[in-house]
């Protein structure tokens, strides 16, 4: 050093120009110059204020820097604005706290201007009613005949684990059973459409052909689908009674195939009633007066062995 320091000299100047101070902060990397300053201070202003570093030897900066800011909290009046505890808070932790305003002035919505466009298909698709059913899949809804409805679905046994277990001679084949699943639900969602107290009280199906059967030839592989349900042109919504015909279409999802062929096909006659469930006559309760007699029990039948019976099917794949 050249030159003295005129620390006393310059500290005395700043008091007189800019003072008296009712605290003090020393900014380096520790509070060294605490006893000359004070010493200083007092011997101006006459009295002693509080007097802190920013930082400390031997200590955590961000723990030094905080307990300085607590100094300053602590000598501060309790209506001072003067120090931002939360702008600390938001640079130390790197979150930032919003704040709710309250205070906003009211704003005059413009409704008859439309911001959000969008087709009827995207609509009817956003806004359908119908869930998703794992054998029919999800209704169309691109619906402009009332007397039409369609449905969409990709069968994969990879999706559907239980059509793995019906096998014939090796492959994986949809059972009959399944199509006749289909055409109930059907008839039941087009019949859910029309009331919620209104229930099927009997159902026929009539001319269930099965033309060619679905093969899945990959496990992961899947099947497309389409089941339409064609209601007879006199179909009346008030009437209690529907006459329709299901379309069961199906190929698989690679095929090259522009159309899908025709798989299965049936003939729907529907008997409508408030209250009455169909599920109370699919599940084998007491309402049976409305279905045919059984037929009795056959007579000079021959007995056969289960275990050789079903030996013999396991035989040609079964």
């Amino acid at each position: 050093m050249v030159k003295p320091v005129l620390f006393a000299q310059a500290l005395k100047k700043a008091i007189d120009t800019k003072g008296p101070f009712d605290m003090a902060f020393e900014v380096g990397p520790h509070p060294a110059l605490q006893g000359p300053a004070l010493q200083t201070i007092q011997e101006v202003q006459g009295n002693r204020i509080p007097y802190t570093g920013v930082l400390s030897r031997g200590a955590d900066d961000v723990e030094s820097f905080a307990d300085a800011l607590g100094y300053l909290w602590s000598h501060l009046s309790p209506n001072s604005d003067l120090l931002q505890l939360e702008s600390f808070d938001a640079t130390m932790s790197g979150e930032q706290q919003p704040n709710v305003i309250k205070n906003l002035p009211p704003y005059a919505f413009d409704h008859d201007r439309v911001y959000w466009r969008e087709s009827r298909l995207v609509k009817a698709t956003r806004t359908r009613k119908t869930p998703y059913h794992d054998l029919l899949g999800v209704c169309c809804p691109d619906r402009t005949d009332p007397t039409l409805l369609r449905w969409k679905n990709l069968l994969s046994p990879k999706e559907i684990p239980w059509l793995g277990g019906h096998m014939v001679q090796g492959q994986i084949i949809f059972p009959a059973a399944g199509y006749l699943s289909m055409a109930i639900d059907a008839c039941r969602i087009l019949v859910a459409r029309r009331g919620e107290t209104l229930a099927i009280k009997v159902m026929d199906i009539l001319d269930f052909v099965i033309g060619k059967g679905i093969i899945f030839d990959d496990r992961s592989l899947g099947v497309e689908t389409l089941l339409t349900l064609t209601l007879d042109e006199e179909y009346d919504e008030n009437a209690r009674s529907i006459n329709g015909t299901i379309r069961f279409y199906a190929g698989l999802a690679n095929s090259d195939v522009s159309s899908l062929p025709l798989r299965c096909s049936c003939r729907v006659h529907l008997n409508l009633e408030d209250g009455a469930l169909i599920s109370d006559i699919v599940e084998g309760s007491t309402s049976l007066p409305l279905l045919p007699p059984r037929s009795e029990q056959l007579v000079n039948g021959v007995n056969v062995d289960a275990k050789q019976f079903y030996a013999n099917l396991a035989e040609v794949g079964y």
